[in-house]
C-alpha cells in the first residue's frame, strides 16, 4: 500500500493518481513536497468522507502536536507553517523528520477516521 505521494516537481498527474488511489482505498491522502532544508506534508480526509460525516475533526490534537514540535526542535519562526481547514492540513518540518512523521500521520488519520465516522 502506498501511504505518501513524494512530490518534487508539483506533478499534477502524480497528485491526482495518488488522490484517486486514496479515495479507491478509503485512505488518507498524504503528500510530501521536500525541499533542501525543509519539508511540507499535507494531509487531506476528505478522500474517505464522500458518505461520512465525523463528529469532531483532527485538526486541534494535531495542531497542538505540531506546536510541540515546534517548541522543542527551536523551529526558525520564519519557517513554521500549519494551515488548512478541519479536514485537511499542511506543515512545515525539518526534512529528516518527514518520513517518520509522514508515516505516523497515514496510521492516526486511518484510525481516527475509520472510529469518527458515521454515515451521513
Amino acid at each position: 500500500m502506498t501511504k505518501t505521494l513524494t512530490d518534487k516537481s508539483k506533478d499534477y498527474e502524480a497528485y491526482n493518481a495518488h488522490w484517486s488511489y486514496c479515495v479507491k482505498n478509503d485512505i488518507p491522502f498524504i503528500r510530501i513536497i521536500p525541499a533542501t532544508k525543509f519539508a511540507q506534508v499535507e494531509f487531506d480526509i476528505s478522500t474517505m468522507l464522500d458518505f461520512y460525516k465525523i463528529s469532531d475533526s483532527p485538526s486541534k490534537f494535531l495542531i497542538e502536536l505540531y506546536n510541540s514540535y515546534v517548541e522543542f526542535f527551536q523551529f526558525p519562526k520564519n519557517k513554521i507553517g500549519c494551515g488548512g481547514g478541519s479536514k485537511n492540513l499542511i506543515f512545515t518540518l525539518y526534512l529528516e523528520h518527514v518520513d517518520f512523521f509522514a508515516n505516523q500521520l497515514f496510521e492516526y488519520l486511518l484510525e481516527y477516521t475509520k472510529t469518527n465516522r458515521k454515515p451521513l
